[in-house]
């Protein structure tokens, strides 16, 4: 699909992490939507994903593995809530030049 959104809860259980790797080299991912619950992205999450323009991501979010985002060329935005846990986690990190506010 080009377009994602992680459901809230899968088999009644809320969806706190985002596997490493989980959507490596995907070549037709444009966006993704993660749900509120989610604190924890992993490592190579989005790597190679030629695609991908906008990831919408949740407000409680503390934990971005590394490499999450890199090989995504057409990336131009990463949207979060100003002043977020979220926010605060990738300005320590290299994409934070894609932050965009919602």
């Amino acid at each position: 699909d080009k377009k994602v959104t992680i459901p809230e809860r899968i088999n009644n259980k809320p969806v706190y992490s985002i596997d490493d790797s989980a959507f490596y080299g995907n070549p037709n991912l444009e966006k993704v939507t993660l749900p509120k619950y989610v604190i924890r992205i992993g490592h190579q999450t989005f790597i190679g994903n030629a695609s991908l323009t906008e990831v919408y991501l949740p407000d409680n979010l503390v934990d971005i593995g590394g490499w999450s985002f890199e090989g995504c060329p057409k990336l131009e935005a990463i949207y979060v809530k100003k002043g977020s846990k979220t926010e605060q986690s990738l300005n320590n990190l290299p994409f934070k030049k894609f932050i965009k506010y919602k």
